[in-house]
């Protein structure tokens, strides 16, 4: 179910967005970098929303927040379908510029839409599988990464078709309504936020290695302001977020990327394929691992590989150049599951879980915002992306040095052992 939902928040993702880019500037006559910026600020503001929605989510729950997210995004998708003729109507009434226009309605509409999407509904689902799993986090998490991979980098390709046989707008249309009639009623049968309301444990069955029978009794029961100032939060947070900055930017610029080495539309959208067999190949063997090693491999092997992955993008090309940077990119994303579900509910138990993930998912979702905005500056001021990408890399050296101090700050213990 939490592979479901992640998959249903793709018009709010980076990949459902991607294949509509082309289609906005030329309907709005905006410019790469306006684009980006309106698509930068709703992310930015949408990142701040999502610690006070972890607060609202360990009170309601999260299949009723992820019912009120799926209605949120068809909503907006539906207005962002309308975005010519409402950039119209403020031409006339308010004499805006009709570039003016197009940004004030992508601006709050990409606010509703991430925040939905990237963000709501994806807190959720990660929520959501930290209640149900312990022992067998880390392979709960192979599971949903290998399922999800896969599906959410053929997405942009799929849309690519729909969009050429329906046209942009009515694609938007027509996923708010699947979405409505079809998903909405399906996961509100069947999503269940616990086991223990149920009558049942984590990992299906009461474990040996189970020390806590709920969330409350839980000895590790950290506040999130205490969570806040270890290390053990933040370069994991930063490493995740990092992620969420290269991917988002790569694939909001994915289009662009491949018409400067010349590729047609759906020859650069290609480039998810070895992206997405690469994270569903190695996502299952990261999960298994989860369970019994500590963190800090996984950030090692994730930050290796994007300073791999930004070496190798200024020369991409056709062959070899285009693959490897896409299969690096793809090994560093395929431990971001292993790290974001299994680490915090770990290192800091379960009772507080949404309000210390949800500051975790807003630095990544206001990272996303960063990464196509400091791309598209890169690209307009310099010809290419290149400087964008020596920026990152030295950042991640940075941040290399940093995972070299992370503990687990309730001491040392077997991960299969311990809570979580």
């Amino acid at each position: 179910m939490s592979a479901f939902g992640l998959l249903m928040s793709a018009p709010g993702q980076t990949a459902g967005v991607s294949p509509f880019t082309e289609d906005l500037m030329a309907a709005c006559g905006l410019t790469r970098l306006q684009l980006a910026t309106a698509y930068a600020l709703g992310t930015t503001l949408s990142g701040v929303c999502i610690p006070f929605a972890g607060n609202v989510v360990d009170r309601w729950g999260a299949r009723r927040m992820l019912c009120i997210g799926l209605v949120l995004m068809s909503a907006t998708t539906s207005i962002l379908s309308l975005v010519v003729p409402l950039s119209s109507f403020l031409h006339h009434r308010l004499g805006l510029t009709f570039p003016q226009a197009g940004m004030v309605i992508l601006v709050p509409g990409f606010l509703l839409l991430r925040f939905s999407g990237q963000g709501l509904m994806t807190l959720c689902c990660n929520l959501t599988t930290g209640h149900w799993f312990e022992s067998r986090r880390g392979l709960a998490s192979a599971v949903i990464s290998a399922v999800l991979s896969l599906s959410m980098n053929l997405m942009p390709l799929a849309l690519v078709f729909l969009i050429d046989a329906t046209g942009w707008q009515q694609a938007w249309r027509w996923m708010a309504l699947f979405h409505i009639l079809v998903v909405l009623p399906f996961i509100w049968v069947f999503w269940r936020d616990e086991p223990e309301p149920c009558g049942l444990s984590p990992d299906g069955k009461r474990s040996a290695h189970t020390r806590d029978t709920h969330p409350s009794t839980s000895p590790r029961a950290w506040t999130r302001g205490k969570a806040l100032k270890t290390a053990a939060f933040w370069v994991p947070t930063l490493s995740i977020s990092m992620g969420g900055l290269i991917i988002t930017a790569v694939t909001f610029h994915l289009l662009d990327i491949g018409e400067q080495v010349g590729l047609d539309r759906q020859g650069a959208m290609a480039f998810l394929i070895p992206f997405g067999m690469t994270t569903m190949i190695l996502s299952p063997l990261n999960g298994w691992l989860a369970d019994r090693l500590s963190v800090r491999p996984f950030l090692f092997l994730q930050i290796f590989a994007f300073l791999t992955h930004l070496s190798l993008m200024p020369s991409l090309g056709t062959g070899w150049r285009f693959f490897l940077p896409a299969v690096t990119l793809g090994m560093a994303i395929s431990s971001m599951g292993a790290i974001s579900i299994t680490v915090y509910p770990r290192f800091f138990g379960r009772k507080h879980l949404g309000k210390i993930t949800s500051v975790q998912w807003s630095c990544t979702v206001i990272a996303s915002a960063i990464g196509p905005a400091l791309y598209a500056v890169s690209r307009q001021r310099t010809g290419s992306y290149h400087s964008a990408m020596y920026a990152l890399l030295g950042f991640c050296i940075c941040l290399l040095a940093g995972a070299c101090f992370v503990r687990d700050p309730n001491g040392p213990a077997n991960p299969v052992t311990r809570e979580g």
